[in-house]
């Protein structure tokens, strides 16, 4: 196998999705208001795109969504490209949020990267992952097949006292279908199709711990770093 066929700056980051989980907080059916609109006047431009009870849920076009909910909170950005930004904007959503429902504990803290490579058709999409020594196929045929795979995917999850992560490359196909109204001036189906790598991991806490003791630009500054060092170890 040829080792150090990929790198992370293959890989174009589409989203980051920082995620707060924490016991039932039934205060926010009373707070919820109130947060949307502190939230509405630190991100002018915010739309809504779910009310209900038990879950917000707001968008800024093109740049990042979130969601709050009795359980759990997180906000997903797209294409970021500014690291610094996402630490910053995501202290200040989990500050006012636990500000407001008035919790002492947090379950679970993650930060997920979703990264996409395109490549040239779904074969090429296998064949690069393969390449990286990842996943290790007999060499004698089988399943009755011929020629190379279509598709593969190579996914690992380790967990320690504190911390843990996931680590996911698998080659995808992707398509969508865009149907017209016939008075559109336009071919009545659009389709869109693209191959390629996905490469997903997701760094986390593994145990529960007081709000206290938790700086979370901090800790998502300390999450980049993490995926810088680690996610090109795979790679060689």
């Amino acid at each position: 196998m040829v080792a150090n066929v990929l790198d992370i700056s293959d890989f174009r980051t589409e989203r980051l999705i920082f995620e707060c989980k924490y016991p039932a907080a039934y205060r926010f059916w009373d707070t919820a208001g109130t947060i949307a609109s502190e939230l509405m006047e630190h991100w002018p431009g915010l739309q809504p795109i779910n009310v209900m009870p038990g879950n917000i849920g707001f968008q800024m076009p093109k740049k990042f969504v979130f969601s709050v909910e009795v359980g759990r909170s997180s906000i997903t950005f797209f294409l970021p490209d500014a690291t610094t930004a996402v630490a910053e904007e995501s202290d200040l959503f989990f500050r006012t949020i636990t500000k407001h429902i008035q919790i002492s504990l947090i379950e679970r803290l993650g930060l997920r990267f979703q990264c996409f490579k395109e490549l040239s058709d779904r074969r090429s999409s296998a064949c690069l992952l393969l390449s990286t020594g990842l996943l290790k196929l007999p060499e004698e045929r089988v399943f009755g097949a011929e020629g190379d795979p279509v598709a593969a995917e190579v996914l690992v999850t380790f967990e320690g006292k504190g911390l843990g992560g996931t680590f996911k490359l698998a080659s995808q196909s992707r398509q969508l279908n865009v149907e017209l109204p016939p008075e559109f001036p336009a071919p009545e189906n659009m389709k869109f199709k693209m191959d390629g790598l996905l490469l997903d991991v997701d760094l986390f806490t593994t145990t529960p711990f007081s709000i206290s003791m938790v700086g979370v630009k901090e800790w998502i500054e300390q999450a980049l770093h993490v995926f810088k060092r680690d996610v090109s170890k795979f790679l060689r």
